[in-house]
């Protein structure tokens, strides 16, 4: 096991994810960020690697991140964490849940260390979680682009523009980008790549994001230009 993190690609009829797990690699302790659709595939992961897993983290509450939190958690016996804004804005409810208030680190094994960064845009509670120089982004990022700001799903562009601007002020160029969804690369790529090839990292003016985001003739969920 060199890397420290296993992204596994998951797929339920046109949805495809990417849940991954981080690894403390002294004592095989991780947890896995939205596991969704292929239980078998991540119960399969968990015995080939001999993890001992230590909890689930949620990006956010939509289905897609979060189907098989409520199931693994009942399996292994383990915390699932999740924004307080997503149990208490976005109603979400199922597994037994730690509410995420703050940005206060999670600590797992001997080393590894995993920062939340609240990231609304998406839904009033998203989370991006920072571990080993990588930042795993649920739907608020993408490598290509950047999540829908629907606000009755809590979304809002406003905050969107100020959570990637977080991000860009927060994050080094050689850090890697592990997001929710693929729409043509890999996950992993390095931010200096990431900014180079999405828009929405390019907008310095919150109107002119806001303008974009939302435009009304967007040709495709995922035509992100």
């Amino acid at each position: 096991m060199d890397d420290p993190i296993i992204p596994l690609k998951v797929c339920h009829g046109t949805w495809k994810n990417f849940s991954y797990f981080i690894i403390d690699k002294e004592t095989a302790e991780a947890v896995i960020i939205d596991p969704a659709w292929e239980l078998s595939t991540i119960i399969q992961k968990i015995k080939k690697e001999r993890l001992i897993l230590k909890g689930v983290l949620l990006t956010h509450s939509h289905e897609d991140h979060s189907n098989l939190a409520a199931v693994i958690q009942s399996l292994y016996k383990v915390p699932v964490f999740i924004h307080v804004h997503e149990i208490e804005l976005c109603s979400f409810t199922g597994p037994v849940l730690e509410a995420i208030r703050t940005e206060e680190t999670i600590c797992l094994g001997r080393n590894l260390k995993i920062d939340p960064w609240w990231t609304p845009g998406h839904t009033k509670g998203s989370i991006c979680y920072f571990a080993n120089n990588s930042l795993f982004t649920g739907d608020t990022l993408f490598i290509e682009g950047c999540g829908t700001c629907y606000v009755n799903d809590s979304g809002s562009a406003e905050e969107m523009f100020a959570s990637l601007k977080r991000i860009k002020e927060s994050l080094n160029s050689d850090a890697r980008i592990f997001p929710g969804h693929s729409y043509g690369t890999l996950p992993g790529a390095s931010f200096g790549e990431v900014i180079k090839r999405n828009i929405y990292l390019h907008f310095t003016a919150e109107q002119d994001f806001i303008r974009f985001r939302m435009r009304k003739k967007q040709v495709g969920l995922y035509n992100f230009r």
